[in-house]
């Protein structure tokens, strides 16, 4: 073989020439004079920053801490806070050697500030004192409470100096209250505690209580006792630590199945049965979101968000249902399935840094959309002379609109692409922006706008729409402000809309529980009589992550510059109301919410179902908050009695401030919205509360007919992870069937099950019905020593209200009489 040496050297050269690979973005978070470390590799040769790649405001050194493996410290300027940016070139072997990089980003914070889970006891209307800011830490020293922007089953006073928080249960009440606290420092950062306390009855209990809680695999749980307990059964598959801020079970390692900590005081036990779930939780490869069109591939840089930095290992784990997913250097192109529209998921595979460890798995959900608007009509709102950006902030660019008509007191502009201007001197920025602008001295009136969405066809030469959609709106000009407040065109805050979705409803619940506690800037004007885009500034929130972008401002409706419970008010005065075209796409959870309750029942009966999530082979992971739906037909159900009654023992609410509220639209929809408020999610499975309703005495039926079925559920719900994305819950169908012909009410004699009394516990007022087309002729209300407070007589009916507004707190004895005889039940009063 006749070998050519000077070509054989120019191959050598070429083949040890560094490849230059795909970068990945680090995000680090620091504070103010604070140093902060990461790990990473480089193999075979060593590491470096070119001159021109430095960070500008602080400093890089690393030291070798093994072979190939070394430890970066950055450490920002004296004083200097804000966002650093630097490069780090490093080397990789797989598949040869070459060069990749790591883009640094880091965000210097003022000051550190960290409000930790406080645990107390108290009794039975009896207050108790909490010092918060005792296991908080501040790094500049500085601990100031701000606020306690949410409580449950009492009332809080707090001191801002000392830190101390008293609070007062509820008359009556007794089980595990919680409420939040926002803790500032001074230099403009903010964090929420939560604290948790057991209202204990005054008199010893004497039968033995069982607590159900759950935890992830190789996760903490508090495990909230009473200090006056003693433990006499540890747990056999975990450590329980009594000396913790708040006393906490941890499993073995890996460990998944139950477990039992039992405790007592002399008089009766506490049992924490413990379910040790088989979720866990990934600690370098997290799940990603995309977007694309029909028929469009879309590349997803799933590294960006991962701590795992290279590519070994990384390899398509399951792939696309209806697509393909393939990997090209640290990233996945998906291509979708000619003409399919939904949603698509796949998972990757992918090791720790240096290829060390077990590998994680991660699920990519990619929303295949036509992105069209999601209603034909819409109804909005502007001040005069201010224009509106008829919000379109779809997550793809592939479509522009057609305005066939701009209305008779405006005009409206559809600027296509990257847009970057001043309208009536406010400068206006996004891309294919649809805008709204009032002519000049029109003081108030009602506009039509009409318009054609079109999704493009991206085929080169192609014109063609794939999708296109007509849209009117209503647009209102109010005749509010004097022009000389801040005008607001783009990113305004409409009171309610705290998700910027475009449209107020019971998702909206969900960020303010998430950001419970969040402190910013106060919005001059801000107002609930009239609904319109207002104008706010911008919070500063260095560490939003997450599927909610929008700033934090949005959520805070009432505009007093810190984000309380008080919020939600905005949610029930504007419910419904919308302000942009936005549809909403998501994936469905793998749980599902679940409806049980009687197969049978008489017309005019109350029919309570329980509303449950997850399974145990199915546990519902990771729920911050929730909305579940019940669609209902408002000619067999009496809209009016729709109501839900949450648990408090659920375990959403185990060791959280839970907020919740609902809506019906009394023509078939009710809606009820729940949300924990610590900031940290929780994964369990069983009942959340119940769900009563009263079956109208259905008439207009052939009388031939023995029963008409209801069919209930069917529908998606909504839950919120602890990233703050949004996923779709369905609702397990579930059918009641009502006995139109029934001899049997009138010759049957009563029975205990047919008295229902709801809510029940109740403070203001209690609903005494009874099944069975029966009627009661008699109600008393007694003390359980037979003192008789209410009595109402002559009723002949089979529902009342009971007034228990102003009696003590405590149980009392119902009893309804009538031809077949009594019926008795125990009522509790609490607040």
């Amino acid at each position: 073989m006749n070998i050519n040496l000077p070509n054989l050297s120019v191959m050598l050269a070429l083949l040890f020439l560094p490849l230059l690979g795909a970068g990945q973005a680090i995000d680090l978070i620091t504070y103010q004079n604070t140093a902060i470390q990461y790990d990473f590799t480089s193999r075979p040769n060593s590491p470096s920053i070119p001159g021109n790649s430095q960070p500008t405001n602080g400093t890089v050194a690393w030291v070798t801490t093994s072979s190939f493996h070394y430890r970066l410290t950055y450490t920002p300027n004296q004083d200097f806070t804000g966002t650093d940016h630097f490069r780090i070139v490093r080397w990789e072997v797989t598949p040869v050697p070459h060069v990749t990089y790591l883009d640094v980003s880091v965000i210097i914070a003022p000051a550190l500030i960290r409000a930790y889970h406080d645990y107390a006891v108290t009794h039975i209307n009896e207050p108790v004192v909490v010092d918060v800011l005792a296991n908080d830490i501040s790094s500049n020293g500085i601990k100031v409470l701000q606020a306690v922007p949410a409580i449950n089953h009492g009332t809080a006073s707090f001191n801002p100096t000392t830190g101390l928080i008293a609070f007062t249960p509820n008359p009556g009440f007794k089980g595990l209250a919680h409420f939040n606290y926002a803790l500032c420092n001074g230099a403009g950062d903010c964090d929420d505690g939560t604290v948790s306390i057991t209202v204990m009855d005054t008199a010893p209990a004497t039968a033995d209580e069982v607590i159900q809680v759950f935890t992830k695999k190789n996760e903490a749980q508090f495990i909230l006792v009473p200090a006056d307990f003693i433990l006499t059964q540890g747990p056999a598959n975990g450590i329980f630590d009594a000396g913790a801020d708040v006393p906490d079970y941890t499993p073995a390692n890996n460990y998944v199945g139950p477990d039992t900590i039992r405790f007592t005081d002399g008089n009766h036990a506490i049992f924490y049965v413990i379910e040790v779930l088989n979720l866990a939780s990934n600690v370098f490869a997290f799940d990603d979101r995309a977007f694309t069109t029909t028929n469009s591939e879309v590349t997803i840089p799933v590294k960006t968000n991962d701590f795992s930095v290279g590519t070994c290992g990384f390899s398509v784990y399951s792939q696309a249902s209806h697509g393909t997913a393939s990997i090209t250097g640290n990233q996945i192109i998906y291509t979708p399935d000619p003409g399919f529209v939904g949603v698509d998921q796949f998972t990757y595979r992918s090791f720790a840094s240096g290829c060390a460890g077990t590998a994680e798995i991660a699920t990519v959900t990619v929303f295949v959309s036509n992105f069209a608007p999601d209603r034909t009509t819409f109804e909005m709102a502007t001040p005069k002379g201010t224009p509106i950006i008829i919000g379109y902030n779809v997550p793809v660019s592939t479509f522009t609109f057609h305005v066939s008509s701009q209305g008779q007191l405006g005009q409206t502009l559809f600027l296509p692409g990257a847009v970057d201007t001043l309208i009536n001197g406010v400068p206006v920025q996004g891309n294919n922006i649809l805008i709204y602008i009032p002519n000049d001295g029109v003081q108030e009136g009602l506009d039509q706008i009409e318009i054609t969405y079109c999704l493009r066809d991206i085929t080169p030469g192609s014109e063609d729409c794939l999708v296109s959609k007509q849209v009117k709106i209503w647009m209102t000009i109010l005749d509010i402000g004097t022009g000389d407040e801040p005008v607001c065109v783009g990113d305004c805050v409409w009171a309610g809309d705290t998700n910027a979705d475009g449209i107020v409803n019971m998702t909206d619940l969900l960020p303010i529980g998430r950001s419970m506690g969040e402190i910013g800037t106060e919005r001059i004007g801000a107002t609930f009589e009239v609904w319109y885009g207002q104008y706010a500034e911008d919070w500063s929130d260095l560490f939003a992550s997450g599927e909610y972008t929008a700033n934090v401002k949005h959520i805070d409706a009432d505009g007093n510059s810190i984000v309380t419970a008080a919020d939600t008010v905005a949610i029930r005065s504007f419910y419904g109301r919308t302000h942009n075209m936005v549809p909403a796409v998501m994936p469905y959870a793998p749980y599902e919410f679940i409806l049980e309750g009687p197969l049978f029942i008489n017309p005019g009966d109350y029919v309570e179902f329980s509303i449950k999530v997850g399974t145990p082979a199915q546990p519902a992971e990771d729920i911050y908050g929730f909305v579940f739906p019940f669609n209902y037909n408002p000619d067999a159900i009496a809209a009016e009695s729709v109501q839900v009654n949450w648990r408090n023992d659920n375990f959403l609410a185990y060791d959280s401030p839970v907020l919740f509220m609902d809506h019906n639209n009394l023509n078939g929809l009710f809606e009820a919205g729940y949300t924990r408020t610590s900031g940290l999610v929780a994964s369990g499975h069983g009942e959340l509360g119940t769900l009563g309703v009263i079956v109208d005495d259905i008439i207009g039926f052939r009388s031939d007919e023995e029963e008409m079925l209801l069919q209930f559920g069917g529908d998606a719900g909504v839950s919120m992870d602890k990233n703050g994305q949004y996923s779709a819950v369905r609702v397990r169908p579930f059918q009641l069937r009502v006995k139109l012909a029934s001899e049997e009410a009138e010759t049957s004699a009563w029975n205990d099950d047919q008295l229902k009394t709801f809510p029940n516990p109740s403070g203001d007022y209690v609903t005494v019905h009874l099944n069975g087309q029966q009627e009661f002729e008699q109600l008393t209300l007694s003390t359980l020593m037979g003192q008789v407070v209410q009595h109402q007589s002559g009723l002949r009916t089979n529902q009342t209200t009971l007034d228990v507004s102003q009696l003590p707190t405590g149980i009392y004895i119902l009893s309804v009489a009538g031809e077949k005889g009594m019926l008795n039940r125990k009522i509790e009063v609490m607040r």
